[in-house]
């Protein structure tokens, strides 16, 4: 294939990328590591853009934690006949407007988290809570739809103080009518980073 076809298919592929919002953001790069000081963990220096304590590869959401304490937040209710597969061992109280099933404008779930049987190991229990929200998708549709996860990684911050409940905000950074990908950031009350997550999931029967 002549060179000026091949960059025309390319300029073609990216276009349409773009329409689909498919495109990989800026890549960063780590030039240097700033050792842990006290317990808040190494700090990485990004070339052009000073230092991060961001887990390499996912983005901080950087909401902070909620302003309405759990204690003082209703705990999750859903639309007659829906049901989540982790209410019996997670407790979910929506911190922010969105809520799953109910038609939003916003791909995207904040709540208070915490497992309802203790769980030991931080690291496990970190896991459980990143896997616990309905598809951040759930919060524009009106139906239950679905989606199952075809690959999960997490990325665990530098050891944050446990506490009772977690934040957690999740939310759809691309989608298509097959795929989605979900992000999401678990904080300790203290709004200190715990662990990131990345979802990729697949859209078995998509509303038109």
């Amino acid at each position: 294939m002549p060179i000026s076809r091949l960059s025309d298919a390319l300029a073609k592929r990216l276009e349409t990328l773009g329409q689909e919002n498919r495109l990989k953001g800026d890549e960063s790069v780590i030039c240097g590591v700033i050792p842990t000081r006290d317990s808040g963990g190494p700090r990485y220096l990004l070339e052009g853009e000073g230092d991060s304590s961001s887990p390499i590869g996912l983005p901080l959401l950087n909401e902070g934690t909620p302003t309405v304490a759990p204690e003082n937040t209703p705990p999750l209710s859903l639309p007659p006949g829906a049901a989540l597969p982790f209410d019996d061992h997670v407790e979910i109280r929506p911190s922010g407007n969105s809520r799953p099933l109910a038609g939003g404008a916003q791909a995207v779930l904040r709540a208070w988290i915490r497992p309802r049987t203790p769980i030991g190991d931080d690291a496990v229990r970190a896991a459980v809570l990143l896997d616990a929200l309905a598809p951040s998708l759930f919060a524009v549709w009106r139906e239950p739809l679905p989606v199952p996860t075809i690959e999960l990684t997490a990325h665990f911050a530098p050891a944050a103080p446990a506490t009772s409940w977690a934040a957690i905000v999740q939310r759809t950074v691309w989608r298509n009518d097959s795929y989605c990908v979900d992000d999401a950031d678990l904080r300790n009350e203290d709004g200190i980073l715990i662990a990131q997550a990345r979802q990729r999931r697949r859209i078995l029967d998509a509303p038109r």
